[in-house]
């Protein structure tokens, strides 16, 4: 690359077109870039661009000229790119979300798990009217569901003295256990 030396040159150099031309090249950035952060990109951008471009300045032109071009054709570049990103917006803290809170959805599934836990803590005849008055069925919907249902489809068995034993149409096996009278203390 260059020698010691020369890379010290080449850097005052550059600090002294920096000193002369700087604003200049700020002024260019903030022609094409609007947004304060992607405005100070472009400027380092446009000045790593100029720092490679002026070992090829043959002075056909003036220094000033030169740089002023370069800072151009690096700013029309930024603009195509920029242009073919999607748009960005700044993110709103406090625009409003139909969304449920962390908080909100954790107690959605806590009630949701813990109702579900109290419908399968039900005697089995009595679960399903309770999952049809959860799913908003109205009462007539529910009559044919529950205890009723059953002692219509599987009357008692006269020669044992309770409900004989059956399936339901959906494959479960209903069965009501068989009826104890209390005692009365010893006799």
């Amino acid at each position: 690359m260059f020698p010691e030396s020369a890379a010290l040159g080449r850097d005052q150099t550059f600090e002294a077109l920096l000193a002369e031309h700087g604003a200049m090249l700020r002024r260019i950035a903030s022609a094409y870039e609007a947004d304060r952060e992607r405005r100070r990109e472009l400027e380092q951008d446009i000045l790593l661009a100029v720092w490679r471009a002026l070992p090829k300045h043959r002075g056909d032109a003036p220094l000033r000229h030169f740089i002023a071009r370069v800072a151009h054709n690096r700013a029309v570049t930024h603009v195509a790119r920029e242009a073919a990103e999607p748009r960005r917006q700044p993110l709103d803290e406090a625009a409003p979300s139909d969304a449920p809170t962390p908080h909100e959805a954790a107690e959605a599934r806590d009630l949701h798990d813990r109702l579900a836990d109290a419908v399968r803590a039900l005697p089995l005849p009595l679960r399903q009217p309770a999952l049809l008055t959860l799913e908003g069925f109205p009462g007539r919907d529910r009559r044919d569901a529950g205890p009723e249902r059953q002692r219509r489809l599987y009357p008692p068995d006269p020669r044992q003295g309770r409900p004989a034993q059956g399936h339901e149409p959906g494959g479960s096996v209903m069965s009501t256990p068989p009826k104890t009278t209390p005692t009365t203390g010893p006799t």
